[in-house]
């Protein structure tokens, strides 16, 4: 069995913890709110998953729970596969000649007056062509929320225009950002439906640029939680007073 992986270009692995409060309503709504609503912060509360299931590729009208398997961990800030994700032949579909960085999601939302963590996944970005300024252009179909990477220096320092295209901010390797941003409802016109308020904390974690990756345990990898990043060191974006007020920022 091979325990290591070489890659055939430097990826980048990225890591996202999101945490999201959406509601329908104006006026006093947001007074009556539960205080976890406003941009929590800290540790997480979440005691379980709940998450949609898919059957035949389409969703399943109820939310069901789960234990969500952890194929991802970032161990002293150094990416490992669990050998599970081998097992279940999920390192064909991530890791091709064409893949040039990787995601690791993660997150909760509250629901019913209580934190529910959401599924973790991993998605892989893939590029082929020459054009630098286009390689990580598709992360933003990927990554929450239309994450955006403009750039990638030679030594993993990510740039983003995330939340909003005129402020272009820099990430560097090891380095986790956190985003508060927040949008209002909006009513489409002609359309009997809705955007509901949002207000988002997205932590961003830029573990930078590798040239390989090596398995581990099933055991180890769970125990690894990408709400670590609630409780690590993290340098605070706040995009709550932009004008935009139904886009993010």
């Amino acid at each position: 069995m091979m325990d290591i992986i070489q890659f055939p270009r430097p990826t980048l692995f990225l890591e996202f913890f999101v945490r999201e409060f959406s509601f329908y309503g104006k006026g006093i709504v947001r007074t009556t709110l539960p205080e976890d609503a406003f941009f929590y912060t800290g540790p997480s509360k979440a005691t379980e998953y709940r998450f949609f299931e898919l059957v035949d590729s389409r969703p399943m009208r109820g939310v069901r729970q789960y234990k969500s398997s952890n194929y991802l961990s970032f161990i002293n800030q150094v990416p490992r596969l669990s050998i599970a994700a081998k097992q279940n032949s999920l390192v064909e579909s991530l890791f091709t000649p064409n893949t040039n960085a990787i995601l690791s999601l993660s997150g909760e939302y509250f629901f019913e007056n209580q934190w529910m963590r959401s599924e973790n996944r991993i998605k892989s970005n893939k590029y082929v062509g020459e054009q630098s300024e286009l390689m990580y252009h598709n992360i933003r179909s990927l990554a929450p929320y239309q994450f955006h990477i403009s750039s990638v220096t030679n030594d993993g320092t990510i740039w983003t225009q995330f939340p909003r295209s005129d402020v272009e901010l820099s990430i560097l390797p090891g380095q986790t950002a956190c985003f508060l941003c927040r949008r209002e409802q909006y009513e489409f016109n002609g359309m009997d439906i809705s955007q509901p308020n949002l207000n988002l904390v997205l932590w961003v974690k830029n573990h930078g640029l590798h040239h390989q990756i090596s398995y581990i345990s099933e055991p180890e990898a769970e125990q690894y939680d990408s709400s670590s990043l609630c409780v690590g060191e993290f340098t605070l974006k706040d995009f709550r007073k932009s004008r935009l007020k139904y886009q993010l920022g």
